[in-house]
């Protein structure tokens, strides 16, 4: 999956032209139209030659042209040889040549020089081409090359918000709280009366995990961090690291189903223990499997991050709200398997979840290495709003890339080698029990049967 996102990323960017064209109409004196005349461009330097004939209409289009010094020469059967004085074409313009022969020998030539050719005469936009010079000799924050982009007449950053959801409205933060708080509220009523049923029942550090895992799904998604994604790539990647691999095990951590259960009023709760299919059951097996669980969690991280969707994302307010649930949803699917209790039928072996993590880092390796070596700016939307921490948007790419790379490292690598530790750590503990046990001394009791 991840050599497909390399791929879309590749060929979704813009298409950088690299060429220019030269069109043109030839015309006699009298101003009618010649058609089937010979028009021959030349580049000057390496003298390489195209010929175009006239159609109908007297006009011409030279199309793939290399920027360069050019000459365009017009002849016709009949009219003199009409030559255009060597001229500069650029990087994605458009030149107009337009010819007028005179009746004459071919052997004869006109050479025009008294006016410029047009430039960009055929299209309505506005360009400029910035030189070899100019791109070493300027002053740029960073050595980002796209800021040459606003030296350009008529280029400006643009309103901070446009093209964006940067704006989140307040009543969605304030739903997003009350959500959140009535979560929370349940949550502990439901721990309260298991502690006060069974003491040792559920212990006061999960209930610490769970709250702090909703506090931090509400720093990512309803604190003023929700609005700021959309002027930095690093926020948004803390955002979704935050959601995916800190706030979902921490809530899983909470054992929550039980004390949810509990903490809920009567009339919600059913009487009687709720029937489920064949089909149903092996679904829900199929669902908490570590191979799907293991996809859920690599595809949210590959998939979102295709510049289409992250681009959707970033001009919809309800793409990006399906965003933020996914990665916190896939979080719930990704830390399932190593969230289980020990006792669990369905948790996996303990080595597996060793290199179920370890393959979990490998996708967001590669997508981080993108971000950062790419040189180019994968995401355009970032280029029309203002900067958060005074970065250009290449190094604000560059730094979510380093980012992702850093927290993936800690949060995935760590845990691996614990539970690594703990598979070598434990036959040495097994064998130590033994022995103890062997050298245990026999006690004999009063009716003469020996314990140990």
């Amino acid at each position: 999956m991840a050599i497909v996102f390399l791929l879309w990323a590749s060929f979704s960017a813009e298409a950088q032209v690299d060429s220019g064209k030269i069109v043109g109409t030839v015309k006699d004196a009298s101003g009618a139209i010649i058609s089937a005349a010979t028009v021959t461009v030349t580049e000057t330097q390496t003298n390489a030659e195209e010929k175009i004939a006239t159609n109908s209409a007297g006009e011409y289009v030279a199309t793939e042209l290399r920027p360069g010094i050019y000459t365009v020469k017009a002849e016709r059967a009949g009219f003199k040889t009409a030559v255009e004085a060597p001229f500069k074409l650029d990087i994605n313009q458009v030149v107009r040549v337009d010819f007028s022969l005179v009746v004459g020998s071919v052997q004869e030539q006109v050479v025009v020089t008294a006016a410029e050719p047009l430039v960009e005469s055929e299209t309505s936009s506005i360009g400029q081409v910035i030189d070899e010079s100019r791109v070493h000799q300027l002053p740029l924050n960073g050595r980002d090359f796209i800021q040459l982009a606003y030296l350009s007449p008529g280029v400006n950053m643009g309103p901070a918000s446009t093209g964006s959801t940067g704006n989140v409205p307040l009543s969605l933060v304030l739903g997003i709280a009350c959500a959140l708080g009535a979560t929370a509220f349940v949550y502990l009523r439901g721990w309260l009366c298991l502690r006060s049923a069974f003491p040792k029942l559920i212990s006061i550090w999960r209930l610490v995990a769970f709250m702090s895992g909703l506090v931090l799904v509400w720093t990512a998604v309803g604190s003023p961090l929700a609005t700021l994604d959309h002027h930095s790539l690093t926020i948004h990647m803390m955002k979704h690291l935050l959601l995916m691999t800190v706030a979902a095990p921490l809530i899983l951590a909470g054992a929550p189903a039980f004390p949810l259960v509990c903490g809920l009023p009567r009339v919600f709760i059913k009487s009687h223990r709720p029937r489920t299919s064949v089909p149903a059951r092996w679904f829900k097996r199929c669902l908490r499997h570590p191979v799907w669980c293991w996809l859920a969690g690599t595809g949210a991280v590959i998939g979102w991050h295709l510049p289409v969707l992250f681009q959707s994302g970033m001009r919809s307010l309800g793409i990006h709200i399906l965003q933020d649930l996914s990665f916190l949803v896939a979080g719930f699917f990704f830390w399932w398997p190593i969230m289980q209790s020990p006792a669990s039928a369905t948790k996996p072996p303990q080595w597996s979840m060793a290199l179920y993590l370890f393959l979990a880092t490998l996708p967001c390796d590669i997508l981080s290495a993108f971000l950062v070596f790419c040189n180019r700016l994968v995401y355009p939307s970032y280029l029309s709003t203002s900067q958060v921490f005074s970065m250009a948007p290449l190094q604000d790419q560059e730094c979510a890339g380093a980012l992702m790379w850093v927290w993936v490292t800690f949060a995935y690598v760590i845990p691996a080698v614990a539970i690594t530790v703990q598979i070598l750590s434990r036959p040495n503990i097994e064998s130590q029990g033994m022995r103890d046990a062997r050298r245990r001394p026999a006690v004999r009791p009063l009716n003469g049967a020996e314990v140990r």
